[in-house]
């Protein structure tokens, strides 16, 4: 009997121990956003765009109870936080560009870091086909291909070239522009560009207009280009778009309807996020 007593305690005592160990225990701590449908969890990365309000989380796991501090390894605090216990909700608002880390606890020494990254609302775009277009009922064959090898030499960059379109305030609709000519050199300029309020042509695709400048001060823009999207039957090309018109059509005794180039272009991304 009295190992039977014995064996029976120290199951108890297992037993016990068991339901304790259990009530210590949690969740990881994690990220949530509002609706439910994206988590980010230890070491996961978020993105923010700068300029905007930022994105609101619910905070999950852990004891339920939560502190939170940003760091950085530059000293570069690339957010504001704001936590609320009413549904443990966390707003996190982005304040310039770069990296920085927020951590995340609990009185129980549960944690959790997540990598902060803040980027501007870029346009980045590379060339990979570029066509020169002239039209005119009057003119002749020789015409026509003399105007379009004119447009080709007045091409800004090349196959491989690219455009950076880099926003500076909170309207997005002014920054920087940069210009790399080809591929494979660095030869790059940068211009300030103005961005006209969005407007669509006579088929429904959307235009947008960038006025580029060499300096802030001037008064005609050195180029204007014209951003849009094509759609096709089988696929959608992204264009931009120089006009000649105006410049070449008293070479021909405004026999000239139309010149531009095109310049069709490819997105370049960066995946910054780890979101599950």
């Amino acid at each position: 009997m009295k190992l039977k007593n014995i064996i029976a305690f120290i199951s108890f005592t297992a037993f016990l121990s068991v339901i304790s160990s259990c009530g210590d225990s949690y969740m990881p701590i994690t990220l949530v956003s509002l609706d439910g449908k994206t988590s980010y969890y230890n070491n996961d990365t978020v993105s923010l765009i700068k300029f905007t309000d930022g994105k609101q989380f619910n905070i999950k796991g852990g004891n339920g109870k939560y502190n939170t501090e940003i760091k950085s390894d530059d000293d570069n605090i690339c957010i504001e936080d704001n936590y609320t216990t009413i549904k443990n909700i966390l707003t996190l608002k982005p304040i310039s560009d770069g990296e920085c880390f927020l951590y995340i606890s609990d009185v129980e020494k549960n944690s959790a870091r997540f990598i902060i990254q803040v980027k501007n609302l870029d346009k980045l775009y590379s060339v990979k086909e570029i066509k020169a277009t002239a039209d005119g009922g009057e003119l002749t064959r020789n015409e026509i291909k003399q105007i379009e090898e004119s447009l080709y030499r007045k091409a800004i960059v090349g196959i491989g070239g690219r455009f950076n379109f880099h926003y500076s305030n909170k309207n997005f609709d002014s920054g920087e522009l940069t210009i790399n000519r080809t591929e494979t050199n660095n030869e790059s300029s940068t211009y300030f560009f103005s961005q006209e309020k969005p407007h669509f042509d006579t088929e429904g695709n959307k235009i947008e207009q960038f006025n580029v400048y060499e300096s802030i001060n001037q008064g005609t823009p050195t180029y204007v280009l014209l951003l849009s999207e094509r759609k096709t039957e089988d696929k959608t090309e992204i264009v931009l778009s120089q006009d000649f018109t105006e410049e070449l059509k008293w070479n021909y005794q405004n026999k000239l309807e139309k010149a531009y180039i095109e310049y069709i272009l490819s997105t370049t991304k960066e995946t910054t996020s780890n979101a599950k």
